[in-house]
């Protein structure tokens, strides 16, 4: 087990928590749930760390993810849609 395992969840956390804190506007119910698991592993990174190393560890195959594009007339802007569990894995 790495020492700075825990540090470096909070960091992740935290930037993670940052996406939500910038924005102005109302959460829908899936980054209300996406910003409770963060809150959740933020309060309790031992368990949470232990949770992503069982994740990572255990599971074979991957979650899938939505990719749309938004059409900006002069550019393409990737939209992926991740679960929150994996997300916070990822991160």
């Amino acid at each position: 087990s790495y020492k700075h395992d825990t540090k470096l969840l909070t960091l992740a956390l935290e930037r993670l928590k940052e996406a939500y804190s910038n924005s102005s506007n109302r959460l829908n119910q899936s980054q209300r749930e996406e910003l409770g698991l963060i809150e959740q592993a933020y309060d309790n990174p031992h368990d949470a760390l232990a949770r992503i190393k069982r994740h990572l560890l255990t599971q074979r195959a991957f979650k899938e993810l939505s990719l749309e594009f938004f059409d900006n007339y002069e550019y393409l802007i990737p939209v992926y849609e991740i679960e929150p569990l994996e997300k916070i894995t990822d991160a």
